[in-house]
């Protein structure tokens, strides 16, 4: 994907995140659903951002006019909520919905909250032109970045992601039988994950998911002890490199408050905010 037209990179940042979640939801214990209308993904373990929907386009839903194709597509709507529910509420099994630019009918949100959803928050998806990224970023002495090629090495990006997001035994050991299952070494795999170092001490991790025609970022994350001073940043931008070198030229991803400034410097701009709805057991 090359075309940088503003609708376009709003496009991108739906379709990979719609890509990664339905690669994660690819294991025997996974499950999904991807058609034109309404796409989700479930990983079968509980992280509810790895039990999405990322897709809905009900088109004529939110129409206000009372006629019976109106009050059909409205029944089918809401049919369809509740049953892409009960996947996820027979496994209790946590999950986000995700509303998008393209997400239709516009008043999406008002329905999930009388589903019993909330509000988590919104993110913003940004975008970068990966032949703008720097070259290098400054980090300490005794920082080194690797892919993640082998079981010893995916235990330690787990572990370190696993702390900083202050995940218990089970969910880190949970998360990592999936990575086992999805499989991340070699180049014929869209998906790979990067940790960096310090000292001999993994400290940060990203992930990397080329699909939908760009490269996405996803589970940047630095150890407390290692913040704000760069680590986090090198190891976005190993990621984003490494997508550059097998021609990409576009990368996105969702952001945190915390994550913003620094991926700006990396040369990302805000395309648009992604609404997250979510339902817990």
């Amino acid at each position: 994907m090359r075309d940088d037209a503003p609708a376009t990179l709003r496009a991108i940042c739906e379709a990979n995140l719609a890509a990664y979640i339905l690669h994660c939801a690819g294991t025997p214990q996974g499950a999904r659903h991807d058609e034109p209308a309404l796409a989700w993904g479930c990983s079968g373990i509980g992280e509810p951002f790895l039990n999405s929907v990322v897709r809905t386009h009900f088109v004529d839903a939110g129409d206000t006019s009372d006629t019976s194709d109106t009050s059909d597509a409205a029944a089918a709507l809401d049919e369809a909520i509740t049953a892409t529910l009960a996947v996820f509420q027979q496994r209790a099994l946590p999950c986000f919905w995700w509303i998008m630019p393209s997400t239709e009918p516009q008043d999406l949100a008002g329905r999930l909250l009388a589903h019993g959803l909330t509000h988590y928050r919104n993110l913003p998806a940004m975008t970068v032109d990966l032949n703008k990224l720097p070259e290098t970023v400054a980090t300490p002495p005794g920082t080194t970045i690797t892919s993640v090629g082998d079981t010893a090495t995916l235990r330690d990006w787990n572990e370190a992601l696993g702390a900083t997001l202050s995940w218990s035994p089970k969910q880190r050991a949970a998360f990592l039988a999936l990575h086992e299952q999805l499989g991340v070494t070699g180049d014929t795999q869209p998906y790979h994950l990067y940790l960096a170092r310090l000292d001999g001490v993994p400290v940060a991790t990203s992930a990397l998911l080329l699909g939908g025609g760009v490269a996405g970022i996803y589970w940047v994350s630095t150890r407390p002890e290692a913040r704000r001073q760069g680590i986090g940043a090198a190891v976005t931008l190993a990621a984003l490199q490494a997508a550059r070198a097998h021609g990409y030229r576009l990368g996105t991803l969702q952001a945190t408050t915390m994550g913003y400034p620094v991926y700006q410097r990396l040369g990302f701009t805000e395309q648009c905010r992604m609404g997250v709805y979510e339902w817990e057991p």
